[in-house]
């Protein structure tokens, strides 16, 4: 009889597990998570972290599965574009955006009044 076993990958040590082997919900084996939490303890105990610390310790590890990733990724050459003030300094341009905007309120608070016999 053959059984079928659920494989989850371990994103510390980069290796495929049983998922017996991980907490329920978690994308690190118990191992790893272990290790962790002592390294974490040792530090706050002392109050001064070792060299295995585990925040620079991922950024600087380079796994094949990284490098692919890393190989893949397309450079999309973004062009910026330089930032321009869109504010209206001319008192009579302000002047006629307050009275284009307000024209329409005013017909429409009009209507309203007119079709309730208020007008």
């Amino acid at each position: 009889m053959t059984t079928i076993t659920n494989l989850k990958y371990c994103r510390i040590c980069d290796q495929t597990k049983e998922s017996s082997e991980f907490y329920e919900g978690r994308s690190d084996c118990k191992k790893c998570k272990i290790a962790y939490q002592l390294n974490r303890y040792h530090d706050l105990k002392d109050g001064v972290r070792d060299s295995d610390d585990w925040h620079t310790s991922e950024e600087a590890r380079e796994t094949p599965r990284e490098i692919k990733a890393e190989s893949e990724r397309i450079d999309t050459n973004v062009n910026l574009i330089p930032e321009v003030e869109l504010r209206c300094t001319d008192d009579n341009s302000s002047r006629s955006i307050f009275i284009f905007t307000m024209l329409p309120v005013v017909v429409i608070i009009y209507v309203i009044l007119n079709d309730l016999g208020l007008v």
